[in-house]
Formats: structure tokens, sequence, C-alpha cells
């Protein structure tokens, strides 16, 4: 039921991009600053591999975001402020679980509510997502569009309220989560290297780490799809497209081939299925031996970050597949 819930939670929910580099986390209890709560409290759960906090507008800057799209999209969103981004690294689900429930729980002057890789003050409970996410591409586009001529005004006396809010929130997850005499904890880079994500968790530990295509596993792809939860299982990690397409280019990816069956990295047939987010890919048991060979032949040439990591995930993934004999399922989006 948890794995199940998580799944769902992970794959409804945007993939949301918070600052560029991780940054130390501020460790001095009695010099925090009201923001500085956010990071300090949260790293005590799980290290954080990206945060940011965002107390006003100002705070949205450009060297704070990955990318340009990441940037204008947390600049025209001004409708939830003061807000928290962060990616917890590799987070127990069981964690996570307690986390989102404490944070659903905490009860003040203003709500606090977990939305994509957020938590952000609002007046009231959400039942939908926050105005700019939600609906269709088309729909989710044309309020962008929207946002961007006419980008919405945060409400300044709730601002106010909210921020002074802050420090009480924090400490609230701190006693709720029994962590207030733990440690913050930085981030290190060296865990993004192949030997540091091997040693992030066992084999056939669960962890969190959100994606666009979350693996089910089954005996059948049709358990996959419509089985109840005892004929299937839901890992809360999976890959994303921008992991799959930097990987699948390192293995020399061609997508302009002339039969559009093919695959698209001629000696990765497998790992291929992963080449298009729009379109399913089951492994059965049968292929699990051969899927384990190719991933291993492509751990030697993978260099990038997002292929390392990629394939450790999919390896993780292919030895739970192998140690139930079920089969793999993405689905297609």
């Amino acid at each position: 039921m948890l794995r199940r819930l998580i799944f769902v939670l992970l794959t409804v929910m945007p993939i949301m991009c918070a600052a560029q580099l991780p940054r130390p986390v501020p460790k001095d209890r009695g010099a925090l600053s009201t923001g500085d709560w956010f990071p300090h409290v949260f790293s005590k759960l799980a290290p954080l591999e990206e945060w940011d906090v965002i107390l006003s507008a100002d705070d949205i800057r450009r060297d704070r975001y990955p990318s340009d799209t990441s940037f204008q999209q947390e600049k025209n969103d001004t409708s939830v402020i003061p807000r928290f981004c962060f990616n917890f690294f590799r987070i127990r689900p069981e964690e996570y679980m307690r986390f989102m429930l404490a944070v659903q729980n905490y009860q003040g002057p203003v709500v606090w509510q977990l939305y994509g890789n957020c938590v952000g003050a609002f007046s009231q409970k959400l039942t939908s997502y926050p105005p700019l996410l939600g609906g269709t591409p088309e729909e989710f586009a044309k309020r962008m569009q929207e946002a961007i001529q006419n980008p919405p005004k945060p409400n300044p006396e709730f601002v106010k309220k909210a921020v002074a809010d802050i420090p009480r929130f924090c400490q609230y997850l701190e006693s709720q989560l029994a962590v207030t005499e733990k440690e913050s904890t930085d981030f290190d880079k060296s865990w993004l290297t192949r030997e540091g994500l091997q040693a992030s968790r066992g084999v056939f530990d669960d962890f969190v780490e959100r994606a666009d295509r979350m693996p089910t596993l089954a005996r059948t792809s049709d358990r996959a799809l419509v089985g109840t939860q005892s004929d299937k299982m839901h890992l809360s990690f999976g890959v994303s497209v921008e992991e799959m397409s930097v990987l699948l280019t390192e293995l020399g990816a061609k997508y302009d081939r002339d039969d559009p069956n093919d695959p698209v990295a001629t000696d990765y047939p497998l790992l291929s299925r992963l080449s298009d987010v729009t379109m399913s890919a089951v492994y059965r048991p049968s292929e699990t031996n051969s899927f384990l060979a190719e991933i291993g032949r492509a751990k030697a040439i993978a260099k990038q970050p997002s292929s390392v990591r990629a394939l450790d995930k999919l390896y993780r993934i292919a030895k739970w597949a192998e140690r139930y004999e079920d089969s793999i399922y993405f689905v297609g989006q």
C-alpha cells in the first residue's frame, strides 16, 4: 500500500527544478535567518541534492536555476510565495511518507502544502494543482503564456504572515519527525559518481526519486495495468526522459533511421525500448538476463552523469525483476 501511494504521487506530480548546484545547508541554529529554517530542518531527513528558498519574487534569479526553462517557470509562478523547492537524495519511501503526513497535519496561521518538488504556503488546502500546474499540455502552455504577459501577484499581507510562520512550521516538523537533535546534512557531489550511487542504497532498497517513467513489476504486463495490488510491485524510483536521451546518445543512438521499428541504438535493443516516452516498454522475465547484460556493457561506455544515474537505477530495477521473476512495465505517457 505504501509503495502504491508513493508511486501514484510520483507519477502524477510534476517534476520541478530547484537550485542549480548543491549548496551547504545552514547549520548554526542560533544564526538562522527565516528562510534558513527550511534547509536546516529538511536536510535532517535526508541530504538535499537541490534546494532553493523563495520568500519574494526578488529571490527568483537566473543564476540559481539550471536552465532558462526552469528559471522562466519559477519567475512566472509568483502565486505561491513563500515556497521551498528541494530534492531529497534517495530518501526511503517510509520516511518520505512520514514527512508528507507531517506536512499535511500541520495546523497554523497558513496552510503548508506539498506540490511537485516544493512546499508552499496557501490560504487553504489545495484540492487541485496550483494555478500554473495540471491540465492538458495545451492548457498548461496557455496559462504559462498568460502568466508571462500578466504575472500573478502574491498578497503582501499573506506573504508576510506566511514568512513569519516558517520557523514555527519547521520546528513542528522537527518535533513530529523526531529529528530535533539530529545534525543537518550537506550533500556530497561524490555521491553522484558510479561508486557513490552504487553505495547509496542496497540493491534491493527502495528509495524516492521521481521520474517520467516509473516501473511496475508484475508477472504479466496485463496485471501491471489492471491486476490487484497483490499482483504487482511499484518501486519509488524511475528513469527520466533526459537521462535516457543522454544515455542512448552516448550509446550511438540514431533517431533518423529508415525503419522506425529498428532500435535507436543498434547494439542496445532492450535499452532502446525506453527511447520514446509516449510508448510503453515491457521486459519479460525471459529477457532479464539479456537486459542486465546490456546494462553492464553500457556501464563500460557511459560517462555522462545522467547516463551513469540512469544505468544505476535500471540495474536495480532489473535485479528486482530477476529476484521475483517478474516482468518490468514502463507505461507510456
